[in-house]
């Protein structure tokens, strides 16, 4: 991670010693080139959040703590400024989140950085019929 990546994390409160934070900032298939449905760019069939939640679903089968710790991470790159750091967290939130993510990120829906608003749009949705289909 660059210096500047590593100090926001730190005044965030985060600790980059933690492994979830080299795998959301710096592995899987989440980032700027992330895709929420089926796209031109990627090959036939290939879809982003498909790819991650697979990849999501192999780290709880090895780790049953997975999804409790990148949800801290998450929550705490929620906040930051680097519209990098913010995309990656709502990205892998989409999948792992529940009604306290669904809330957090309905506020970065109206963004001044259309990347994280659009990436906010779509988490939003399939958190909210992912919260749907629970209650049901």
């Amino acid at each position: 991670m660059d210096k500047s990546v590593i100090e926001e994390i730190h005044n965030l409160g985060g600790d980059v010693t933690d492994p979830e934070w080299e795998w959301l900032l710096k592995r899987g298939p989440h980032g700027n080139d992330f895709s929420w449905s089926q796209t031109r760019n990627e090959a036939p069939g290939y879809v982003g959040v498909v790819h991650l939640k697979e990849i999501i679903e192999s780290k709880k089968e090895n780790d049953s703590e997975f999804v409790p710790k990148i949800k801290k991470i998450i929550s705490i790159a929620l906040k930051s400024t680097s519209a990098n750091v913010v995309r990656r967290g709502i990205q892998v939130a989409s999948l792992v989140g529940g009604k306290e993510e669904l809330e957090k990120i309905s506020k970065l829906m109206n963004s001044s950085q259309q990347s994280v608003a659009n990436d906010a749009k779509a988490c939003v949705f399939l958190l909210k019929r992912k919260i749907k289909q629970c209650e049901e």
